[in-house]
């Protein structure tokens, strides 16, 4: 699940910033495409969490 993959990049220092640059770009483009960016928003705040620990 993408819940899933979140966790495995936040405890990889090399897919961490491939993930977050990912999760960002993909909220750009829903944004630019009217598409609900939820799960990117919860993407990146669940990276946050689990980084900031």
């Amino acid at each position: 699940s993408e819940h899933d993959c979140v966790c495995r990049a936040a405890s990889n220092e090399l897919a961490l910033p491939v993930k977050q640059a990912d999760l960002k770009d993909n909220l750009w483009q829903a944004h630019q495409a009217g598409i609900d960016p939820e799960k990117y928003e919860n993407g990146l705040r669940l990276l946050d969490e689990l980084t900031s620990e």
